[in-house]
């Protein structure tokens, strides 16, 4: 008898092995119109990451010495716009392709889940013959509850840090059958402030990189202080005055979580590249990070440390060619622009219902034109021929984005007034398109959302709950 159970021990384990390496059973290997097979696409966020604290856009600090050896294969825009400053919604518009107001995913007034009418990238791969998987680190917005699970087979959800998203992801891809093509996508939420110890955190061994010098009297834990993202919601909120040194504290940990980080995200590029070599490799973020300097903490506003957001795209070393990769990319895009480019790597037509615009044409030198244009912020602000409008209580405000900073408002100027209409009225007009296009995709109202308490505290603690 046991001999026999170790027989059908291992006449299991070789099926298993040969099912991984032969293929799903009867399902079809998605392919190109070439009759090749379609590539492999892991999508990476990093949640709250902005783009000007990484070395690959200039940063003084060696944060991220993984992202920018990484980076000299592939392609960096330097201009890469989220549309919102907010988790949920900006992934929704990720997956989607579609603007907020069209795809009516919220956290606000109770919370809206993604309407089961709008299609997702996750759905588009999966019906063409794709594994798709789902590691998030976001256990409040980033879950089923907010149908963030949509189209994947595998989603797993939950507060945790990298370290065991990524190993979740690593055990997910080593299960899967060779030849098939996956799409994964993987959210890491290290760089967010933390919520029950110091503002940022960071892995152990990156603690003190670049904190070590400060002696002020910001300590954690400490009954003078609240704990993380409520003490810089106190700042945000002139509850809390810092001098220059707390403030460059709160950067240096923020530095540091971004570290502890691009090691982790860094390794595993590398190992997918090696063990995936047919993969596309997308790293992104939701939104950036406040340090005050528009006199604001966390992220609420539509200033660039908000919504300036990192981009690299690192092709299969067969396609680099192909996108004359390694280079950088002035041109700006829009985070909606994602969906139908990834659509369109894994040789997918264009996608109905959505917004965002196949960058691969142009990346590729077969379009002169970027395609993209504006980049309208939650109805908030437009990014658009090098200037940015945002709609405010005491009138608009209007920035140069060829000077740095967005400190000197020339809305005033009359010469600016024609673009200030003209930007006003494009504003209008895509509310008004998005609008038309939610009522025309979603067959009644979006499913509201019930918070637990424990979730509302959580919530609330990371600054996004009054």
């Amino acid at each position: 008898m046991k001999l026999a159970a170790v027989t059908i021990a291992i006449v299991a384990l070789l099926a298993l092995a040969w099912f991984r390496i032969a293929g799903d059973g009867d399902l079809p290997l998605p392919t190109l119109t070439d009759g090749s097979l379609a590539p492999s696409i892991v999508l990476i966020s990093l949640d709250t990451t902005r783009a000007d604290h990484l070395g690959i856009y200039g940063y003084e600090r060696d944060t991220s010495p993984g992202l920018d050896a990484l980076a000299r294969d592939g392609l960096v825009f330097d201009n890469a716009i989220t549309v919102s400053e907010n988790t949920l919604i900006s992934h929704a518009s990720l997956f989607t392709g579609l603007f907020p107001r069209a795809h009516a995913t919220t956290y606000k007034n109770g919370g809206t889940a993604l309407h089961a009418d709008c299609d997702t990238l996750a759905e588009d791969l999966s019906t063409a013959g794709y594994a798709t998987a789902g590691f998030t680190a976001h256990g409040g917005w980033l879950t089923p509850k907010f149908a963030m699970d949509q189209g994947f087979a595998t989603f797993d959800h939950g507060y945790r840090p990298a370290s065991v998203v990524i190993g979740g992801a690593s055990r997910w891809l080593d299960s899967q059958n060779a030849r098939r093509p996956v799409f994964l996508f993987v959210h890491l939420f290290d760089a967010h402030s933390d919520w029950d110890a110091r503002p940022y955190d960071a892995e152990p061994s990156y603690l003190g990189k670049y904190t070590s010098s400060y002696h002020g009297p910001l300590r954690w834990p400490d009954e003078r202080w609240p704990a993380a993202s409520e003490f810089l919601a106190a700042v945000s909120n002139r509850e809390i005055e810092l001098d220059a040194s707390d403030l460059q504290y709160l950067i240096d940990q923020y530095d540091e979580g971004i570290a502890g980080l691009d090691a982790r995200v860094s390794a595993f590029v590398r190992t997918v590249r090696s063990d995936r070599p047919d993969a596309w490799i997308i790293i992104t973020a939701d939104h950036g990070e406040e340090f005050l300097e528009h006199g604001f903490m966390l992220h609420s506003t539509q200033y660039d440390e908000v919504v300036r957001i990192p981009l690299l795209m690192i092709p299969p070393t067969r396609e680099a060619a192909r996108v004359s990769a390694p280079r950088r990319i002035d041109g700006q895009v829009r985070l909606v622009d994602l969906r139908p480019t990834l659509r369109s790597l894994a040789g997918l037509g264009p996608a109905r219902r959505v917004q965002g615009v196949d960058l691969l044409p142009w990346l590729m030198g077969e379009a002169d034109e970027n395609p993209a244009g504006a980049a309208p912020i939650y109805y908030k602000a437009l990014r658009a021929d090098g200037y940015k409008l945002i709609r405010s209580d005491d009138g608009p405000r209007l920035y140069d984005l060829s000077v740095p900073g967005e400190q000197t408002d020339i809305a005033g100027r009359p010469e600016m007034a024609a673009r200030i209409a003209a930007m006003r009225a494009e504003l209008a007009r895509r509310k008004a398109v998005d609008q038309e296009l939610r009522e025309s995709i979603q067959r009644g109202a979006g499913e509201s959302v019930e918070l637990t308490d424990e979730e509302r505290d959580r919530l609330r603690s990371l600054g996004y709950l009054e």
